[in-house]
This record gives structure tokens, sequence and C-alpha cells, in this order.
């Protein structure tokens, strides 16, 4: 057993370093130099490929050399380019120790192109990879090949044996448990409580947990790790793994199992991880995802690379199913579903299948196509275990510039064979690398020595043999030697030479290999057209000498191409300094110089004029020169570059113009402050002059007029204004008309209507040019003043008759205030006697009842009869007296009423119940009207609001507007006839109270008020009554006095045939709170 033990421990250790040698070998595999320095900068580990990189030795790149030591060698080999070493150095230093994650590209003098990664490290260190991309450039270079992966050996079994009864407490255990912790279990008299006491306390709750579960029968056995502590006071890890025996009723008799101590395996597995996490950290920082693969197909190491570039694939993260442990074959199911991969035409298992057989046979190298369009170059390797080691690197971009490449130069063969010109390539070696179908044309009779591989020289020496040159003809060394001489130097000078009866025109350029590019173009018609043009040119110049104007033709360059002595004389250029082909920046100088563009800076002044011309835009313009000679000069741009100008002098035409430009500007001047409209047209009907009366008049621009407007065009111009009154479907006809009349001649004045009520007076005068002068008056405000001459004399008309209206009115006023008068004098003659009444016959009542009580006794004597006779009669006195008394408080009342409504003048102003006036005012004029018609009848219907409260007013006017409206409330009802006998007359009283404001609404069901009448009911002297039925004042009285005595407001609202109601606001006297 013990030898077992040492076994298992010496296994362990083993493992730790397989593991150690597994991830050295897997960096030394990379092709990622990997080099990891302490906070000191001292080398900790460095790969091989990060010697191999930097062409480090491995005495130099050893444990402990400083990176100062190693930037110093590299510097001195001159990998920092020229300059002091130590300089270089701490440069290098000082921006390491400035970054914390930096990349930088360094291309050594031998070419090499290094990508350095700087990374610092969170305990202060440093980690530098290396990565040659020189490779990239071309194809990716195999992965390094990963070493043999150890299989992890089974431990042995080293444990000690336990049988405890748990009825009895006996507890049985191996000589090995008490050596395994140096504690005498077997003996103890309580062996499990003396176990428990040894039983770590973070760990004793779960024990204790565990065996409860068992003992209940929750667990199939039992298998548990945890710390007990030995004779020394330490704690060690033990596996317990044990089971119960139970009897038949399943209750629980023994536990039998095994321990045995795991604190060094334990340790071990600690120090695995750490390696595991160190390993998984360099790998980290790796461009290339890496995947390791045990012989049972189950992932045991990524790096966080690898998850990157498929769950870019996927397009999603893929993090959830790539984990250690799991079946490759199902993860990478996964991921097909997840759409990481090009889908398979037969589907998923086929794909497996593929990819299965890939597994059996695993290749060093190949690539496979992403789902999302990238390359991954993947290096797959076999380790002895049957397990898998493999790199992933992206090699998109380099499949993408191989793409390039193949596409750059189908499309190199596809262009040279598109030019028209006969295209080589030569190599240094002035060997035929390739051509294209013209230029093996160009030399048919030769084809068999126009072949890759021939120089130059076997192609022309042959080409001469056959007699494809004849100006070899008699000299061939020294035609080879003069076609070398141009050749060679091979800067794109033009050579022209006569071959195979074609004029061929060459150009060779140089290539960065030292191989020239050799363009043929021929050149045969063109030099027949170079002679067609010589004889063109000569015709030309005959032509132009013979203009009466100067002209100039110049090139895309600025050159001139050609002029005629005219062109001289006029820009005063002389001849001998002026020869064809000079340039525009001569001509624009030798005028600056002279003064032709006034006082400045003459360079400035021929730059802006060069900038100008190089435009090639047309133009046409004058100018005046310092002799007073006006030149007209036009500009017409040629294809492709270059202008033709001509120059005319047209100094006396200008002054001609001038002149006629100021007899026009005087006219336009006294036209534009003319009040009627003008119109000028030429013999072709289009706008010459019109003034701004016109344009006015019209709602016309200046830049309308601007574009000389046919009259068609002039007239339409306002067509949908509806300035002229006619309907569309007319529209045509009446402008052929009106254009026919204008184009007939002298139209005589006429007066038209527009649509916007201007009255114009319209006439046309042929002019002697065939031409037309319109003119427009607007003779609206005469019109208008014609109008209102006959409204004023139909108002003054009116005014008389209304004057005599009110000359009755107020004639029949002043009855009706005579009348008030006689009024006030009934009343008060009548108060008197009235008085008389109502004073005695309240005496007589008071008198009646002392007469009965003085009778009293003297009619209780008297028999039944007499007795009831007697009582009845005073009864009958007193009633009548009682009614005397009622009846004469009622007249009283009315006279009183009288005596209010006859008074001139407002009353003072007082508290007022609305209530207590407006019934009173009802009752007055019911008994007024029953007065006037015993057969007046009407249904009065009060709303009164029982907490309006009361007014400061005018008692006595109010009562007036009151008393009016009522009574022609009632009138309108009486009078209204509907042609049934069904109706009946109604009158409604309503008061209520609308915050500050008390309304008063007396509303009759009579024929109403017309609506075209009802603005006019508060106007003086207007009535709808019959004459001599009403003045017309009871409205605008009680207007007035509600307006403007109260403040108040007086509204009407009726449908005709239906109602009218009447409604007085006024204001109320704010509460006390």
């Amino acid at each position: 057993m013990s030898n077992a033990i040492v076994w298992s421990v010496g296994g362990l250790r083993h493992i730790v370093g397989d593991w150690e040698n597994i991830a050295s070998d897997t960096l030394d595999m990379i092709d990622v130099g990997l080099g990891v320095f302490d906070q000191n900068y001292r080398l900790i580990y460095a790969n091989a490929p990060f010697r191999d990189l930097r062409g480090y030795s491995n005495d130099l790149c050893s444990v402990g050399v400083s990176l100062e030591a190693l930037l110093e060698h590299s510097a001195l080999r001159g990998d920092f380019g020229p300059g002091d070493p130590n300089a270089l150095v701490q440069a290098r230093l000082d921006e390491i120790a400035a970054a914390t994650d930096r990349f930088v590209e360094h291309v050594r003098p031998d070419g090499q192109a290094l990508q350095i990664r700087y990374q610092r490290r969170d305990d202060g260190g440093l980690t530098i990879t290396y990565r040659d991309q020189t490779a990239e450039k071309h194809a990716q270079q195999a992965l390094a090949l990963s070493e043999e992966r150890y299989s992890l050996v089974s431990q042995a079994a080293d444990e000690a044996i336990y049988d405890w009864e748990v009825g009895t407490e006996h507890f049985f255990a191996s000589p090995r448990l008490d050596e395994l912790l140096g504690h005498e279990i077997s003996g103890s008299t309580k062996p499990m409580e003396a176990w428990r006491e040894l039983v770590h306390p973070d760990d004793l709750d779960r024990y204790v947990e565990n065996i409860r579960c068992h003992f209940k029968d929750e667990s199939n056995a039992l298998e548990q790790e945890y710390r007990v502590r030995t004779r020394d006071g330490d704690f060690h890890w033990v596996h317990d793994r044990g089971a119960v025996v139970r009897d038949e009723a399943g209750h629980v008799l023994r536990l039998v199992g095994a321990v045995r101590d795991v604190t060094e395996i334990r340790a071990a597995e600690a120090n695995l991880a750490a390696t595991q996490r160190r390993l998984v950290s360099s790998l980290s920082s790796l461009s290339d995802g890496i995947l390791m693969v045990d012989a049972e197909r189950r992932v045991e190491l990524f790096n966080q690379r690898y998850v990157e570039i498929f769950s870019a694939a996927a397009g999603q993260d893929a993090s959830s199913i790539i984990w250690v442990g799991r079946n490759f074959f199902d993860m990478i199911r996964d991921g097909y579903d997840m759409g990481m991969f090009e889908p398979h035409p037969d589907g998923a298992d086929a794909w497996i299948e593929n990819r299965l057989k890939a597994w059996e046979n695993p290749m060093s190298q190949w690539e496979l196509e992403l789902a999302n369009g990238s390359w991954i170059l993947l290096n797959e390797r076999e380790l002895p275990d049957g397990g898998r080691i493999s790199i992933y690197t992206d090699v998109t971009e380099i499949k993408r510039r191989e793409a390039e490449a193949d596409a750059a130069r189908q499309r190199f063969e596809e262009a040279i064979e598109a030019i028209s010109s006969g295209f080589a390539l030569w190599d240094a070696q002035d060997r035929l690398v390739i051509s294209n179908t013209r230029f093996r044309a160009y030399f048919s009779d030769i084809a068999d020595i126009v072949v890759p591989g021939n120089t130059f020289s076997e192609i022309i020496s042959a080409g001469i043999e056959r007699g494809l040159f004849p100006a070899a003809a008699g000299d061939v060394d020294g035609y080879l030697e003069k076609i070398a001489e141009k050749r060679l130097r091979a800067d794109a000078t033009v050579r022209e030479q006569f071959v195979n009866n074609l004029w061929l025109q060459i150009t060779d350029h140089r290539t960065q290999d030292g191989g020239i590019v050799s363009i043929y173009t021929d050149v045969t018609e063109l030099k027949e057209r170079q002679e067609e043009v010589a004889r063109q040119s000569a015709l030309l110049q005959l032509t132009l000498e013979n203009m009466g104007q100067g002209i100039s033709l110049v090139d895309k360059d600025l050159r001139t191409m050609a002029f005629n002595q005219k062109f001289l004389e006029l820009m005063g250029f002389p001849a001998n300094d002026f020869q064809p082909g000079f340039t525009m920046e001569q001509a624009f100088r030798w005028n600056a110089e002279r003064g032709e563009y006034g006082p400045g800076d003459i360079d400035q002044q021929v730059a802006e004029r060069l900038e100008l011309a190089a435009k090639f835009q047309a133009h046409q313009f004058q100018r005046t020169k310092p002799d007073g000679t006006v030149l007209e000069i036009v500009g017409i741009p040629i294809d492709g570059g270059g202008m033709v100008s001509t120059y005319t002098d047209i100094t006396e035409r200008k002054a001609a113009e001038d002149g006629m430009r100021a007899a026009l500007d005087e006219f336009n001047a006294v036209s534009e402050h003319i009040d009627y409209g003008i119109l000028f047209t030429g013999s072709d009907l289009r706008a010459r002059i019109v003034n701004k009366a016109f344009r006015d008049l019209w709602g016309m621009d200046q830049a309308f007029i601007d574009t000389a407007p046919h009259m068609r065009d002039v007239i339409e111009f306002n067509k949908n204004t509806g300035l002229y009154g006619i309907t569309k479907d007319q529209w045509d006809t009446w402008l052929t008309g009106r254009l026919a009349a204008i184009e007939a001649g002298a139209v005589p004045p006429t007066e038209i209507v527009r649509g916007d009520g201007k009255v114009l007076t319209y006439q046309v005068v042929a002019l002697p040019d065939g031409g037309r002068m319109m003119t427009y008056f607007d003779i609206t405000e005469l019109k208008t003043r014609e109008v209102e001459a006959a409204r004023a004399r139909d108002a003054a008309e009116t005014a008389l008759a209304d004057l005599r209206k009110a000359q009755e009115r107020l004639v029949q006023s002043e009855k009706m205030a005579s009348l008030g008068q006689l009024t006030a004098g009934i009343a008060h003659e009548i108060k008197n006697p009235l008085n008389f009444i109502n004073n005695f016959s309240k005496l007589s009542a008071e008198m009646l009842e002392e007469l009965e009580e003085i009778i009293e006794e003297p009619i209780k004597a008297l028999d039944e009869e007499d007795r009831y006779d007697a009582e009845d009669l005073f009864e009958t006195v007193r009633d009548n007296l009682g009614k005397i008394a009622q009846h004469g408080q009622r007249a009283d009342s009315i006279v009183k009423n009288m005596l209010l409504h006859s008074r001139d003048g407002p009353s003072e102003r007082q508290l007022v119940n609305l209530n207590a006036i407006t019934e009173e005012a009802l009752n007055l004029a019911y008994h007024g009207a029953r007065a006037e018609d015993q057969s007046f009848n009407i249904d009065i219907v009060k709303e009164l609001d029982g907490e309006l409260g009361e007014i400061e007013c005018y008692q006595q006017d109010l009562m007036r507007v009151f008393l009016n409206l009522i009574t022609n409330g009632m009138y309108a009802a009486t009078m209204h006839n509907t042609g049934s006998d069904a109706h009946e007359p109604r009158i409604s009283l309503t008061t209520r109270s609308a915050g500050h404001v008390a309304e008063i609404e007396i509303r009759d069901n009579g024929m109403g008020i017309p609506t075209e009448v009802r603005e006019k009911i508060f106007l003086p002297f207007f009535t709808t009554k019959p004459a001599g039925e009403g003045t017309g004042l009871g409205l605008s009285l009680s207007y007035d006095i509600v307006v403007k005595q109260h403040g108040g407001t007086l509204t009407v609202d009726s449908d005709p045939g239906k109602y009218t109601a009447f409604t007085v606001s006024l204001p109320m006297p704010k509460r006390q709170e």
C-alpha cells in the first residue's frame, strides 16, 4: 500500500511536469514569438519563435537576461536603422514604459516585417509577442508542429478501510487509517465522535449532511472530500467513499468505506490549474485560434481567439457552445446550426460526415471558408495519445489579395487586348514577356519569331531579314544601333518607324524591375491627315486674311494656332513679336505692360486673365482701348479645348448706340413717371417698352418684361387671376379676337371693367414701323366719384323723406308728452278722493268693530233669527269695507305708477328689488292692455330667481324699459296670426343671476323679428308697427337706459314665426364675504 502511495505522488509530479512541457512545447509550435518579462524587464520565459524571429542566440536569450540587453543587441545589428544605439534603445524603452497595450510595425534591414505587441500584465510584468508578417504577403505558412501530449496516468488507490456498526457504535478500521491521521480512532470508546472532532469546522456540516442523505437513501453511495486534523495539527484532504448495509426493513446497520489521503493530489491539481491558467494566459495574447481535443474527442483547451473567430462567423456570441470537456463534434454541429459554416447541399449530417473523414486523415494545412466569408488556414496535428491540436489562422486578407492579384492579372490581359495600340512587355534581359494581338498583327510576317522568350534584337533582326524595315536596307547594324539608343532610354520619347507599309508611332517606358513597356500606335492615317491639314491650313490662312474682322484660334494649351493680320492691327501687336504659336500669356502681358487693363499689379492682371481663359467659356464683351477704340470680342469654345475669337471695331456703332440709348433713357424716365399704362411693341408684337404704371396695373414684374414677351404672353399673364372676367371655355375665343384686334391696327378708346372692379379705358395706336402703342387709363376713381355723387343725391332725398317722418314722429311724441302731463294731472286729481276713500274705509272698519262691541249684549238678547240677521249684516258690511280698502290700495298703486311713468328725466339711483319692479311692470302692462281692450287675454309665465337680490339703479327708467319690452311682447304675441285657432298668446318673464350680472329675459311667442331688420330695431324712429301705432323711440330709449345709464347690455334673439326674446343684463353690486 505504501509503495502505491509513493507511486501516486510521483505520478502527480510527473503530470505537473508534463503540463509544463506541453505548455512549453505548444508555445514553441506557434509562429508567434512570445517573451514574458518580470517587473524589472528580465526574461522569465521565451519560446523558440521569439528567439528565431529576432535572431537571438540561446545563450543571449536566456532566462534572466534584461530587455535592455536584447534591444541593445538589435540596435548594434542595425535593426533600428542609423543612429546612436544607446539613444535608439532608450527611445524604445520609453515607448514601452508609456503604453499598456501597444502594437508596432517594424521592418528589419533584411526585409523581414514584424508586428510587435507590448502588453502590460496586471502584476507589472511585460509580455512581448512577435509576428512575422512577411509570409502573409504571399501565403500563410504552416503553424509550428505540436509536441507529443501525454495522457494523465490514473492514480493507484491508497486507502484505509473502515466498518462502522451504527447501532452498537462498534468501529473497525485498518491500520492505515491510524497511520494516515496519527490518531488511534479504532481504540476510541466513541470513535465516530472522535472522528467528527477531527473534521475541519468548515467541512463538518457538509460531511454530516452527506451522511444523513445517504442514510435516508437519497444517494446510492457516500463519496466526498473533506479535511481532517492530523496529530501534528495540520489538516489533510481525504477522499471518503462508502456505502451502507441495510436490513430487510431498510434500516441502516453498517457503514463500510475507504479513506485515502488526497492532500498531494489536491496540491498537484492546484499547481496544474495554475499551469493551465499561465498557458491560457499566454495563448490569449496570440492572434491565432488554439484548440486541443483529447482522444475521446473532448475539448481540453482553447483560447479566446478561437471563440472570437467562430463568433464572428456565426454573427453571435459562440461562447455558449464552447466549453472544456464538450464533445468536439457536438460542438461543431451546434456551430453549423448557428450558421458558422457554409451550408452543405445535403444538410448537417453530410457536413459532419465529411468533417469526420478529415478528422481520421488530418492534414498539416487546409483551408476552410466560414459563413461570414472569412477564410481560415487550419493546421491540425494528431498527438500520440490520439488527441488533436489545431491552430486556426485567419487568412481572409491573404485570400483577398490573391483574388485581387488574379483579377488584376485577368484585367491586365483584357486591358492590353482592348487597347487600340500594339502592346509589348519586355523583361530586364529584354526578352518578350507578353504582347497583344495588335502588336503581333504589325509583325505578322515574323509571327513565328514574335513569341515570349525571344529578345528584342532577335525579333527586329528577323524582321529586317524579311524586309519589314525598308529604312534598314544597306546598314542593318547602324539601324539596330540607332533604334537601341532611343529605345533603351525608355523615357516615353515618341519615335516613328515605317514597318510593313505602316507608319508606327512608338513610345517606350521603363518598369520598376528594369523591363520595358512598348506601345506601338498605327499613325498611317494620321500622317495622311497631317498632310491634308497642312493644305487646309494654307487655305484657312488665306480666308482669314480676307476677313474684315480680326480672328484668332488658340489650342487647349492657350497657344495660338492661327490668326490674321487684322487681329494684329486691332490689338496693336507687332508682327515681329507675335508670330504663329505665341501664347496667350505673351498677349496678356503685352497689353498689361501698355496699360490696356488699367493700373495694378501686372503679374496679377496676367494671372487673372490666364485663369479665366483656361476655363474656355463662351463670352461676348466690349473693351475700350486707351486710344478710345471700342472692340467687340466674341469667343466660342472648341470641343476638346481651345477657343475661336473674333475682334470687331465697333467704335462708330457704339457712339450711335450710346446716342440712341441716351434718347431712350430720357423717354423711359418720362414714361416711368406717367400715371397711365403704356406698352410699345415691335412689328412682331413683342413688348419693347413697358412703363411702371402698366406693370403695376397688371401686376407684372420687370423680370417678366425683360424677356420681351409676345402680346399673347402679356395677356395670358393674368389668365387665372380673374381680372378679365372671362371663363375658361370662352378664353381661347376671346384671346384670339383680342390679338386680331391688336394686329389689325388702331383700336379706339374702349372702356373695360376688370374682375377686381377697376374700370379702364384701353386704346391701340399703330406705329409707322409696324409696332403698336397701347395705353391704359385707370378711371376707376372717376367712376367711383360719379357713383358716389349719385348715391349722395339719393341719400339726400332719402334723408329728406326721413326728416319728414321724424317730424311726424316728434309731433306724435309731443302728443304723448302732453298725454303724460295730462295723465299726471289726472293722477293727482284722483289721488285726493282716493286717499279719502282709503282713509274712511279704514276708519269705518274700526268704528264697525267698536259698534259691534257696544251692541254685543243687546244682539245676544235678540231671538235667534233676528240675531242671525244682525250678525250677517255686520259680516256683510265688514266684507264690503275690506273690498273698498283693497281696491282703493290697488287704485293708489296704479296712480303712483302713472306718476312715475309720466315724470321727465332720470330719478335718483337707489337700491331696488329687481324681481319686484319687473313683476310690477308685468302687472301694469297687463292691466293697461285690459283697460284698452276688455277681451285682451294672454298666458303669463313667471320664473323669478329668489336669490337675485337688489341692484342700484334708476328705478323709474328701468320701469320704463321693462314696461316697454313687456308691452311690445304682449302686442307681438296677440297680433301673431298663425292661421290656427290653437295659438295661445304667451309671454314669459325670467330673472336669474349669472355671476356678477343680473339677467332679465322677456320672451313672447309672437311673429318674431325678420333677420334683415334685426340690426335696425334699436335705431331711433325705426318701428315695425303700422303707421300711427308706434313712434320707433321705445327700443332706442330702452337701449340708452340699459347701456348708457346702467352699463349693461340689451340683446335680442328671435326665430321668425316662433318667438322673440329680449335679455337685459345689469351689473350687480359685489356681495360682501
